[in-house]
């Protein structure tokens, strides 16, 4: 399989200025659909995508880095469909400016049976399952990260009637990594 890569750029107060003409077909194929268009994308700032509190702290310490000029990657993470695991490898550019090019490169796809929890059409309740921003991996307590079909078969969501809605955050390996990677 040929590599597919996606970019993005975003100006020096993170905003996001353009994207690969790739970007709408994988949003869609993820599930995505219109929301996460590039007319719904291009001018808005990224943080309007970026919720939870440790991926933005992360995300806005690797863009310090990078504005003193310092590249960053390529950082293993997953961006899974209901139906396949992608695993990618993303690399941050400084551009003139305090610009930021962001590069996403699809290394690998495996396919799967369709996990429901990963289904944004679906009703849920206010319940929560914790997700790795990076490696797609769940919380099943406050110190253990397991893959997704392991952590479904502890939790046993499908025994509500409604799927519990996901919050994102960081595993400790994924944080130690990008740590790393900020301290190299």
């Amino acid at each position: 399989m040929a590599k597919e890569v996606f970019r993005y750029r975003i100006d020096n107060k993170d905003n996001i200025r353009n994207v690969s003409r790739n970007w709408e077909p994988f949003a869609r194929d993820n599930g995505w659909g219109s929301e996460l268009s590039p007319a719904n994308v291009v001018g808005y700032s990224l943080w309007d995508f970026i919720h939870d509190s440790e991926t933005r702290h992360l995300y806005k310490e690797m863009f310090r880095k990078v504005r003193t000029g310092k590249l960053i990657g390529p950082i293993p993470f997953r961006c899974d469909s209901p139906q396949e695991r992608r695993f990618l490898k993303l690399v941050l550019s400084p551009l003139p400016d305090g610009q930021i090019e962001i590069t996403s490169a699809i290394t690998r796809i495996e396919r799967r049976e369709p996990i429901k929890l990963l289904d944004k059409d679906i009703p849920r309740s206010n319940d929560l399952i914790r997700i790795c921003s990076m490696c797609k991996k769940i919380s099943t307590n406050h110190n253990k990260w397991v893959e997704i079909e392991e952590g479904l078969r502890l939790l046993k969501p499908f025994e509500d009637e409604e799927m519990p809605k996901l919050t994102h955050g960081l595993c400790h390996y994924c944080s130690q990594m990008i740590i790393a990677e900020l301290n190299d």
